[in-house]
């Protein structure tokens, strides 16, 4: 009868326990994910082609939007430019010949021709004022005539005033003006030479005269100046051929034959030293 029962009991316990098992094991069991649902898919995509649209739509808006912009600014631009084209079409041309009353023309070449006479009686006068030894007064009739109107003479002049008058320097000056107007003019040249010469600025004086030379060819004084320059710098068979050139385009001038026997003796040629001084003697006395 014990038998019995115990074997009841185990049997109750064992099922019990499968039951408590089976409950545990269903509540412990590794649940599977969620699969989303079809609708929130869809809802979610649609939502996303709804962006894209708007996003579309928004490019498209802005790019129409910019599209005009750079219409108006094309528009724009285009009406300057036709406008600056109107403008060009109504500059007048320079090479149009403009119509010019008669009557101011020659009034203007009147005036031009009134201005050069006043300026020539200037000129005349102020040379008769210096041939008259009148330098003060020459020289204030030669500033009346413009600077522009100043011929090459006239500026030589006034530096031969200032020079007579102890400016040397402005006497320079006026010099270099007569050359700035007429630069193949020998004259100032040859002033400026003198002047460096008796300054003892031979080599200077050198080049002045080699420069009136080439201006002035046939111009005796200024080889004879250029020979006197070679004499002081120490080049005396320069000076010797310079003397020579000079006697050969004027044979009358007495110092010409004096230097050139002082180069000769110089050279030691007594001769010729003494040929040429007799020449001197000669056109001293007359003979």
């Amino acid at each position: 009868m014990k038998k019995n029962i115990l074997t009841v009991i185990s049997i109750l316990f064992i099922l019990t326990s499968s039951c408590f098992a089976s409950d545990l094991l269903s509540k412990f069991s590794l649940k599977n994910p969620k699969e989303p649902k079809v609708e929130q898919v869809q809802k979610s995509a649609g939502k996303k082609l709804v962006e894209k649209q708007e996003k579309k739509i928004e490019s498209k808006e802005s790019k129409s939007i910019k599209h005009q912009q750079e219409n108006s600014k094309n528009n724009k631009e285009k009406a300057k430019f036709e406008k600056s084209k109107e403008n060009h079409l109504n500059i007048k041309n320079p090479f149009k010949k403009e119509k010019v009353s008669v009557g101011e023309d020659m009034v203007s070449k009147e005036q031009i021709k009134e201005e050069l006479e006043r300026v020539h009686n200037l000129s005349q006068q102020a040379v008769a004022l210096y041939n008259d030894n009148n330098l003060d007064e020459s020289l204030n009739t030669f500033l009346k005539i413009p600077e522009k109107y100043r011929t090459a003479q006239d500026n030589l002049l006034i530096g031969n005033i200032l020079l007579d008058l102890g400016r040397r320097e402005d006497a320079i000056f006026m010099y270099k003006r007569a050359i700035l107007v007429d630069e193949y003019y020998y004259k100032p040249y040859y002033n400026i030479a003198n002047i460096c010469l008796n300054d003892d600025k031979y080599f200077m004086a050198i080049d002045y005269y080699k420069k009136a030379i080439k201006y002035a060819p046939e111009f005796p004084y200024a080889y004879y100046n250029l020979a006197c320059a070679y004499i002081k710098a120490g080049d005396l068979k320069k000076a010797k051929s310079k003397l020579i050139k000079a006697i050969e385009l004027k044979n009358t001038e007495p110092d010409f034959h004096y230097n050139l026997a002082y180069v000769y003796k110089k050279l030691e040629k007594p001769k010729l030293a003494n040929m040429y001084l007799d020449n001197y003697n000669k056109l001293v006395s007359g003979q």
